[in-house]
Order: structure tokens, then sequence, then C-alpha cells
């Protein structure tokens, strides 16, 4: 009862962190702004991510209710709120720092609903080929659903990034989820850890600017190396019956989703202080699956079968009382 308490308390934080945002979009952006429209569009898309998409995914529980563990609902929680503080830093730049803040200057609806309709795509491709036909493979569905998907944020990156985010966030810490507690918790911390020193790291440089090296190359490097221990903490902890090839494939998969976790939290960490940093919020995902991968494959081929039972110490097997 305290936990749900707890949670629900910090629900009503993240709800009015959104109301404040949404708030700011209306009324604190100046009427002379260019960006003041494709910022409202922005937020109100977020905010109807939130509300939509567990509706679309209520069926099968992809994006809630949430787990019934601390950890999940403490990601939950913390990831939400990191979301609307963006969104919040957003407004913040873009009304400081006069024309072409963050975009490209002015509203196109024609861009917009363009956008929207290849992300409306991605979300409905799953569900609809699975009812029109009921044999094509997973591959097929997520792939064109991706495809759909990397178009809209070509053509409305910001948007598309927050819809991809809270889905991800939703469905990651939801009890149909397919992150381990002990992945979810291995990927946001070490993304955390990716996140801080690639702040101290900016903060040390700030005197001779961002550079594009230090950007595309040092920054998804450092998220890279923290997602491996991850995967490789998630691949340790992975149980999937007696098959050998069975429990590596279950570790591999298990180790991309830890890394995939440490990288968003990592781009997300990265994008609260400098916010034009955004691009991270993209690469730090793919990083952290590189990294992940790298994890998780050397700890399928170098650590013994994990014992649900017990533990290994020095190599001897130790029975849990």
């Amino acid at each position: 009862m305290t936990r749900r308490i707890a949670y629900w308390l910090g629900a009503g934080s993240v709800a009015a962190m959104a109301a404040w945002a949404i708030w700011l979009s209306w009324r604190a952006s100046p009427s002379a702004d260019a960006e003041a429209t494709t910022d409202r569009i922005r937020i109100l898309i977020a905010a109807a991510a939130f509300l939509v998409l567990p509706w679309i995914g209520r069926s099968r529980g992809w994006f809630g209710p949430v787990r019934d563990d601390v950890v999940a609902r403490l990601v939950r929680l913390a990831g939400c709120a990191a979301l609307w503080a963006i969104g919040i830093a957003v407004l913040w730049l873009d009304r400081h720092s006069g024309p072409n803040g963050i975009g490209a200057g002015g509203f196109s609806w024609l861009r917009e609903t363009a956008g929207l309709a290849l992300l409306g795509g991605a979300l409905a491709a799953p569900g609809l080929l699975r009812v029109r036909w009921h044999r094509v493979q997973d591959t097929t569905v997520w792939a064109l659903a991706a495809i759909a998907g990397a178009a809209a944020c070509v053509v409305v990156p910001f948007q598309a990034l927050a819809v991809v985010y809270v889905g991800g966030i939703l469905a990651a810490t939801a009890r149909r989820s397919r992150l381990a507690p002990v992945t979810l918790a291995a990927g946001t911390l070490t993304g955390l850890v990716a996140g801080a020193a690639g702040h101290w790291l900016l903060a040390a440089r700030t005197s001779e600017g961002v550079g594009i090296l230090l950007l595309l190359v040092v920054l998804p490097a450092i998220t890279a190396l923290a997602a491996v221990p991850a995967g490789l903490a998630a691949a340790a902890r992975t149980h999937a019956g007696e098959d050998p090839g069975r429990l590596r494939s279950a570790r591999i998969r298990q180790g991309m989703l830890a890394g995939l976790t440490s990288g968003a939290a990592a781009g997300m960490v990265l994008t609260l202080g400098p916010v034009g940093l955004g691009l991270l919020m993209v690469t730090g995902p793919a990083a952290g699956l590189a990294g992940g991968i790298a994890g998780a494959a050397f700890g399928a081929d170098h650590l013994g079968r994990p014992r649900p039972d017990g533990n290994r110490g020095a190599g001897v097997y130790v029975a849990s009382s």
C-alpha cells in the first residue's frame, strides 16, 4: 500500500509537470516567436502519447499497467518526468534564443500532417497487418513499422522522438514487458553513469565548444562502453531452460534490451543539460545497443549456466539457504 501511494504521488507530480509544460507552451511563448505554434504542437503530441498509447495497446498490455516492482515504477516515473523536463527546456530555449531556436523557424501544417500520418502508420502497422494477414512474420511487421517511424523522425524529429520515448518507457515498465527486472535496472544505472560522464566532459570543454567529433564519436563511444556491463549483467541473470542455444539467444536478447535502455537513459540525461544535443536521443540508443550486444555476447560465451536457487562463488556453486 505504501508503494502504491508513493507511486501515485509521483504520478501526480509528473502530471503537474505536464500541465505546466502545456501552460508554458500556450501562455509563455511570445506571439512573435516563429516556433511558438510548433512548440505547442510538440507538447500536445507528447501529452496525447501518454493518453493514447495505453489505449492503443490495452488489449495486449503493451504500455501498461505498470509492473508491480520498485525498479519499474521508479524508471517509469523518472523517465516520464525527464521527458517533460526536456519539453520545458525546449520551450525555454526557443523563447530565449530568438527565431530558429529548435527547428526550422516556422510552422507547416503540411509537414506536421505528413509526419503525424507516418507516425500513426508506424503505431498502427503491427495491429493492422496482424488483422489483415495472419501469417505475416514478426520481422516484416516491425520492419515496416520501423521504416514508417524513421520517416516520421525525418519529417517531424522532435515530435516523433517524444512519442517513441513515451512508448519505450511505458513498454519497458509494463507488466508484459520482456525486460527482466535486472535488465531494466542495469540498463538504467549504466545509462545514468554514461550521462554523468558525458556532462563532465561537456563541462570540461565549455570554452572550446561542442565539436562534431565529440558529438558523434566520443559521447556515443562512452555510451557504448557503459552499456557493455549492462548487457553482461542482463546475460548473467537470464534463465532459459537447459537448451544451450535457447539460453544463448535469451541472453543476447536481454543484453540488447539492456543496451537500448542504457543508451536511451544516457541520451535523455545528456539532453537535459544542453538541449541542443537532442541528437544523442537518437545516437544514444544505437550506441547502447552495440554495447549491450557486445556485453551479452561475451557473457553468453563465457558465463556458466545461471542457478535460480543459488550463486557461484570462486567457481564453486553455493546453494542458497
